[in-house]
């Protein structure tokens, strides 16, 4: 399936209204890898605080936008509507502690090695301390979650405000 980049938020790996091949078997056969584009449904807020470990429900108006997303979702089609997908890169895998500090993604207590066409995405992590887990505490990706981002930083709402993403929401991985 082919999905349409609605906004800027994986710039500069995908620009705004590019359209990028999705596997949606990719899953399926295989685990999913630090550092993989996937697109994804986002699920209710309500359901990510309670499955997903989130410590706080996200800001009014956020909130009002996903759960108006996953309402439309599970009443329709993907295909018809496909402006409710979401892409990010995963960065933490289940069981994966994430914390950030205003040089680098830690993770498991070690420096992320971030590869070397990514590393101007994520070279430094302001306010931190505004992420909806408190930034330079530790998360702790739930089992069967995984820990996104996006390549824009300043731009879009990722893990670090809305918690992990389940698999279960996972459509599948973008071909690159």
């Amino acid at each position: 399936m082919t999905c349409e980049m609605p906004s800027n938020v994986m710039e500069p790996t995908i620009a705004k209204g590019s359209v990028v091949a999705v596997d949606t078997a990719y899953y399926y056969e295989n685990e999913p890898q630090r550092w993989d584009v996937l697109v994804f449904t986002a699920p209710q807020v309500e359901q990510m605080q309670f499955d997903l470990g989130r410590q706080k429900i996200a800001p009014e108006p956020i909130a009002a936008v996903v759960n108006a997303a996953a309402d439309l979702h599970a009443r329709e089609s993907v295909l018809v509507r496909p402006h409710l997908f979401f892409v990010k890169r995963i960065v933490g895998l289940p069981g994966e502690r994430i914390r950030f500090t205003p040089e680098a993604i830690m993770c498991d207590d070690q420096p992320l090695h971030v590869p070397r066409d990514l590393a101007r995405c994520y070279v430094r992590f302001k306010d931190c301390a505004d992420y909806a887990f408190g930034g330079t505490n530790e998360y702790v990706v739930p089992f069967n979650s995984v820990f996104v981002l996006s390549d824009n930083l300043t731009a879009g709402k990722d893990s670090r405000r809305i918690g992990a993403v389940s698999l279960h929401n996972v459509i599948g991985r973008v071909i690159l």
